[in-house]
């Protein structure tokens, strides 16, 4: 009787890459499934909430011809002193309604990359409908009597950051420009230097994402250009 060797079988390696798991599989799923992914594990939270898969799924996310609707609703909740908004998100999946007791506002900043800024009168809602979260920002220090007062909201690509912004114009050519970025240590409103800044660069209309630090300012007309540093620019 012959003795021949008898080979082990063998399994493929179960294991997959990182990159290729986050950044090729699960950046293709919508933001609902990830959330409830960042409850797997430690490192799966912390890879999911990085600023480099958050932007690398907004890119790919932006790319998909699908498209999504939000409405808000500010509503006064019966046999309750409280009031809050309710939210429908409509997208492929079918429309999903959610309330919100703790937010209430006066009039809606604007919106970008899926990100909604409200301002009540005691301060800012930050709304994420994909995600369910919201954080709050106080407004400014208040400007003299008599001013125009005017808000942005967009994000700093430079510095990957979302910042809220205050233009105010008074008389005798009194005006100020303040930024609050979202997600910093000191979240406080910080003073910025502006250039040839008017009444012009006040007019309403329709809220709408803002970029920096180039971007068109809440009239539409008005180029936002870099010139001396992020915390400087200048209004033509």
């Amino acid at each position: 009787m012959v003795k021949g060797k008898i080979s082990k079988l063998t399994t493929p390696n179960p294991y997959i890459p990182h990159d290729i798991l986050f950044f090729g599989i699960l950046v293709r799923l919508p933001a609902k499934s990830l959330l409830r992914f960042k409850c797997v594990s430690k490192l799966w939270y912390a890879i999911l909430g990085e600023p480099e898969f958050i932007k690398a799924h907004l890119t790919r996310t932006k790319e998909q011809s699908t498209s999504s609707i939000v409405g808000f609703f500010q509503v006064k909740y019966k046999d309750s002193k409280k009031e809050g908004c309710e939210y429908i998100f409509v997208n492929k999946e079918g429309p999903e309604y959610f309330a919100v007791q703790t937010v209430k506002w006066t009039s809606r900043v604007g919106d970008c990359n899926g990100l909604f800024c409200f301002r009540s009168r005691s301060g800012f809602e930050i709304c994420n409908p994909s995600t369910r979260e919201f954080l709050y920002r106080p407004l400014p220090p208040p400007p003299p009597p008599h001013c125009l007062i005017s808000y942005g909201f967009g994000f700093d690509p430079l510095k990957n950051e979302y910042k809220v912004v205050q233009i105010v114009h008074g008389e005798g050519n009194f005006h100020r420009c303040m930024v609050c970025t979202l997600g910093a240590n000191n979240c406080s409103w910080k003073d910025i230097t502006v250039a040839n800044i008017g009444r012009k660069h006040l007019v309403d209309s329709t809220p709408g994402p803002v970029a920096f630090p180039c971007f068109p300012i809440w009239d539409g007309n008005s180029e936002m250009n870099n010139t001396l540093s992020p915390d400087t620019f200048s209004l033509s």
